[in-house]
């Protein structure tokens, strides 16, 4: 399967975005509750974990970037 990425070189509170259909199409299983993908592959199933931690920095990073509208 051939999939095309885009890559943005901004600050973000996300690593990556994964669209419906490549969840679709890889067979994959999302799990926000445990902040994993697991999909199968040839050599057996295959699993994306997330990082709480660093998400949660990233997040903060952004927040204070941004300015209050009065």
């Amino acid at each position: 399967m051939s999939t095309k990425f885009l890559v943005v070189d901004c600050q973000s509170a996300y690593n990556m975005i994964l669209g419906r259909p490549w969840i679709h199409d890889m067979g994959a299983v999302p799990s926000t509750l445990h902040q994993m993908v697991k999909f199968p592959t040839p050599w057996g199933i295959r699993i994306i974990r997330g990082d709480q931690e660093n998400s949660r920095s990233c997040y903060q990073t952004i927040l204070k970037g941004k300015t209050k509208v009065l």
